[in-house]
């Protein structure tokens, strides 16, 4: 049952009603607009494109790839956020401690002991690509107390100290980090990769629609032409019944062969209107207004030509160009440095360890000792002075600390390693199984289709031939009809005949027309052939200029 056209206007525009009135347009984007555009695209509302403007405009307008496209860009960011190990990190800490203890030790040096201390600590790291973990750390501590031991009050203590900690063996060269560099980098790529795929096989898609959409409009010209030779068939019977040359039922069975022609031309005109929405939707136009997207009606024609094909070349294109191949390969690169990570996880932990720190002094001298004992008097610090003073002691390299030394770590069994390291074995023969896999499935693709593309050019021959002399003998059979020598069901036949050879003849160059498409993707130059530029990696570059070291 024909739906009416205000009946599927009305359900179109309440499916979209409640679609408008879902949570998405709280988000933030209102699709009101939008899909009110795909509803408000009429026929009368139409745009004539070639199949190179139906593809760029497909590329650059359709929602599906542009939200495909995102996903390599977000690829990219993880690249970053490996590469952010080796950022240098500042780190500052203020602290202030105050006390007052009561005591019962005179050694303390005063009954209730006030100490008042302030100090800064300032430190810059950064991890190196060999692994070793650097450290500049510097202090600067500022001491008030009242025991009358102290000797300067208050007192200044700066230092300076370099740390680091090398691994020898186990992450040796940075391998954990490395590893995880390499491996983001490799999923970007792998990212455009499958991008690239998608992109070829959306581009496929729309060639494939662009020639189903001809494909339709030739069909109903084919059904429209034997539509007519049934009416005319219908006329000159209706006459020869008149004049007796024809039995009535003539005239009956041409006009019942035309309502089954006319319901097959209707079919072929709901056919045709169907697959330009289809191609409408993938390339999505937009109206002189950009309110709408327009319907798209194809002007390109297929010519069919001869193509000498060679399977050995076109395999040994679709063996450098296709991007599942490179994903593959980029699979295995990347398995092999996990297992080579995990291996080295396996080794005990050596690491060399050490520091270097320069010591500062000062303050505000006290005297210290009994003054009324002529034996011992009351002496002062060496180290007395301004922060300033203190400063230019630990800048003098005279005092200063250092620590250099090894840590080993063995464990007794290593059951962790050696369970990763199994898996990343595993991880490595599935990928190379994989690539394996890839290359076997490109090279049945590109057999497939340069089969087709021969297969397709020896029809188009059979069925332009078949065509041809279906129309002479259709011919000749009207001729034969008007004497009265044949029925109206021998010339309704061969008109038949000829329906099907002329609809044969435009599907065989439809199939030609889409096995070359389907060719140049299964070679990997589709792409390259409309001119679309595959993205390039978004991150593989040296990176910031802190991770080089």
């Amino acid at each position: 049952m024909t739906t009416p056209r205000s009946l599927r206007t009305t359900t179109a525009a309440l499916l979209a009603c409640a679609i408008i009135s879902a949570p998405a347009a709280a988000a933030g984007y209102d699709p009101a607009p939008w899909l009110a555009g795909l509803i408000e695209a009429g026929e009368e509302m139409s745009v004539e494109l070639t199949l190179a403007e139906a593809v760029a405009g497909a590329v650059h307008n359709n929602p599906s790839i542009l939200a495909r496209a995102q996903e390599p860009l977000a690829a990219a960011h993880d690249v970053r956020d490996a590469l952010a190990v080796y950022e240098p990190s500042f780190s500052a800490q203020l602290n202030l401690r105050e006390s007052k203890i009561p005591t019962g030790n005179a050694l303390r040096g005063s009954a209730v002991l006030e100490e008042d201390e302030r100090d800064a600590d300032l430190a810059l790291r950064k991890l190196l690509q060999t692994g070793a973990e650097l450290t500049l750390e510097s202090t600067h501590v500022r001491t008030f107390t009242n025991s009358q031991f102290q000797g300067l009050v208050p007192q200044y203590i700066p230092t300076l100290g370099l740390n680091f900690e090398q691994p020898l063996l186990r992450n040796f060269l940075g391998s954990v980090q490395d590893t995880a560099v390499s491996v983001a980098r490799n999923d970007a790529r792998s990212a455009d990769a499958d991008f690239e795929v998608e992109l070829s096989e959306f581009v496929a898609e729309v060639t494939a629609a662009y020639w189903n959409a001809t494909l339709a409009e030739a069909d109903l010209e084919v059904r429209h032409r034997s539509l007519a030779l049934a009416r005319e068939l219908a006329r000159k019977a209706a006459a020869m019944v008149q004049v007796g040359s024809q039995a009535p039922i003539a005239a009956k069975e041409a006009l019942a062969e035309a309502s089954i022609r006319e319901e097959e031309f209707l079919s072929a005109e709901n056919a045709l209107a169907l697959a330009q929405r289809r191609l409408q939707f993938l390339v999505q136009p937009q109206s002189p207004s950009g309110r709408r997207t327009a319907v798209v009606v194809p002007i390109d024609k297929h010519v069919v030509q001869e193509t000498r094909l060679d399977r050995r070349i076109s395999l040994a294109r679709a063996l450098q160009n296709r991007a599942e191949l490179r994903r593959a390969r980029l699979d295995l690169e990347s398995s092999l440095r996990q297992e080579r990570n995990a291996r080295n996880q396996k080794l005990p932990a050596l690491d060399l360890v050490g520091s270097y720190t320069l010591l500062g002094l000062g303050g505000e001298a006290q005297p210290l000792g009994d003054p009324t004992d002529p034996d011992n008097p009351p002496t002062l610090s060496i180290f007395g002075g301004s922060y300033g003073d203190a400063l230019d002691v630990m800048n003098s390299g005279d005092f200063y600390t250092y620590i250099i030394g090894l840590r080993l770590e063995v464990p007794f069994s290593n059951a962790a390693a050696e369970a990763k390291l199994g898996r990343r074995e595993a991880e490595r023969r599935r990928a190379i199984h994989q690539l394996q896999q890839a290359a076997t499935s490109i090279a049945l693709d590109v057999e497939e289709w340069v089969g087709n593309v021969e297969s397709a050019f020896k029809r188009v021959a059979a069925a332009k031939l078949a065509r041809e002399l279906a129309e002479t003998n259709l011919s000749e059979q009207r001729r034969r009809f008007e004497l009265g020598a044949v029925t109206t069901t021998d010339v309704l036949d061969f008109q038949d005949r000829l329906t099907r050879a002329a609809a044969a003849e435009v599907r065989a160059v439809t199939d030609h027309a889409k096995a070359l498409s389907q060719l140049l993707r299964a070679e990997g130059l589709l792409l390259t052939e409309y001119g679309i530029e595959p993205p390039a990696a978004q991150a593989t570059g040296p990176g910031p200029w802190w991770s080089r070291f």
